[in-house]
């Protein structure tokens, strides 16, 4: 889509350069642009486009602002493919931060001893003040990251 609306922008200034343009209706009755006129004359715009009209500066404005609105577009549809990016990874975040948090709770209030390492290295068991300093500290965590 993307790629059909960048080539559309390319290639037009080179149509509106190119001379008359004709606009019809075909036989399934859908509206045609074209720098060749019809096999049947009815119904048909033409708009001459040299550069001493005054209309082609008109069409080239019109043609400026729907280049710059069609910019726009495209800028305000990635900054929201960005923003949906962005809002997907913290909710997926937010899920596994949840489940290591309801993991680690429930490891804590088994009664199973829990190990921590400290700087060195060692093993230190946690003592039953430590656990439920640490099963309070867990318990609000999986508060915050399970809403």
């Amino acid at each position: 889509m993307r790629l059909k609306a960048a080539l559309f922008i390319a290639l037009l200034p080179l149509a509106v350069e190119a001379g008359d343009i004709y606009q019809y209706k075909d036989a399934q009755g859908r509206t045609v642009y074209s720098d060749v006129p019809p096999p049947d004359a009815q119904n048909v715009k033409r708009s001459a486009n040299t550069p001493a009209s005054e209309g082609n500066s008109a069409a080239q404005r019109g043609l400026a602002e729907r280049q710059r609105d069609l910019r726009k577009q495209q800028a305000d549809r990635e900054q929201a493919d960005r923003k949906s990016a962005k809002d997907q990874a913290d909710a997926e975040s937010r899920a596994r931060n949840c489940q290591d948090a309801e993991a680690y709770l429930r490891t804590l209030e088994s009664g199973e001893r829990v190990v921590r390492h400290d700087a060195n290295g060692e093993r230190q068991f946690l003592d039953d003040e430590q656990r439920n300093a640490e099963i309070d500290r867990t318990k609000k965590a999986v508060q915050d990251w399970c809403k």
